[in-house]
């Protein structure tokens, strides 16, 4: 009798630690799946408006040549292609120009002009 009872004792116990075991992991897991989650969230457009000239536009109207000026939180001064949100952003625009301009970073270093406007000449 006193075997059967360890045996009992024993089992039970096992049973105990597999169901204590068990729930942990299901927290656990549910964590993964909450930072998961988290992590999958879509970040803030980041946006800065610089000045600068046009180098050059090309052909098709989609993307522009800026050198400009420092665009705080966004780039430091540099001349570079950017992709233009909407070709008739370009209508009023001209190799030379001085210009005001949005910039935009939807996606890590994926940069898009979303607003442009002349500096009128003195």
């Amino acid at each position: 009798m006193h075997k059967t009872r360890t045996s009992v004792l024993t089992i039970a116990l096992v049973a105990s630690t597999l169901a204590i075991t068990s729930c942990d992991k299901k927290s656990d897991d549910k964590v993964a799946t909450d930072s998961t989650a988290a992590a999958a969230a879509p970040a803030a457009v980041k946006s800065g408006t610089g000045k600068g000239i046009v180098i050059s536009i090309d052909s098709s109207r989609t993307n522009v040549n800026l050198s400009h000026n420092d665009i705080p939180g966004i780039m430091e001064a540099m001349a570079m292609d950017y992709h233009v949100e909407k070709a008739s952003l370009l209508d009023h625009v001209a190799v030379g120009d001085s210009v005001n301009f949005t910039l935009s970073e939807p996606q890590p270093g994926e940069f898009s002009v979303t607003a442009i406007a002349v500096i009128p000449k003195k």
